[in-house]
């Protein structure tokens, strides 16, 4: 009796098991994100908080892209660039994720807190800002909210994305 129970389970797991697969296989919903140009008061904010967490704020050279401002009808408040910058050699490393939080304060002034990746294998000498987090962990946050779709110059990200 108890061994024809088993079995009885076992058959009905096999069976349902196509279907549990297929559920899990189902594409993921599209996220809805809604893109703006950055203002005027926005591009200035973001280039003095994220030139504030440079070694070299004078050699700053940005690509700022649309901002994205809300995902499925939620607003966002996180922004994703790059920035090239020398380091402590006096060179440059090469364009650099940077993420910042844009949002106005109690005085009603734009600030945008900001992390800039560091990159790997540079060691600290060879980074140009003062970020603590991995570029490739700030790379994948950002492609979430959007950003990155392909047609940045940080080739090597996004194939190591595409993996």
């Amino acid at each position: 009796m108890l061994k024809n129970a088993m079995l009885l389970g076992c058959a009905l797991f096999a069976v349902s098991l196509p279907a549990i697969a297929a559920e899990g296989k189902k594409p993921a919903k599209e996220p809805k994100i809604e893109f703006r140009p950055l203002n005027q008061e926005e591009v200035s904010t973001v280039k003095a908080w994220v030139s504030r967490s440079l070694k070299d704020s004078d050699s700053a050279k940005f690509i700022l892209r649309d901002r994205v401002v809300s995902v499925n009808g939620e607003p966002e408040y996180i922004y994703c660039g790059l920035v090239n910058a020398k380091n402590s050699y006096g060179g440059y490393s090469g364009w650099v994720i940077f993420q910042s939080f844009i949002v106005k304060n109690k005085y009603e002034r734009l600030i945008a807190s900001t992390n800039i990746g560091q990159l790997p294998d540079m060691g600290a000498f060879g980074q140009i800002g003062k970020g603590q987090a991995q570029e490739k962990i700030l790379f994948d946050m950002c492609v979430e909210k959007g950003y990155f779709n392909g047609d940045y110059i940080n080739a090597d990200l996004i194939d190591k994305k595409e993996q």
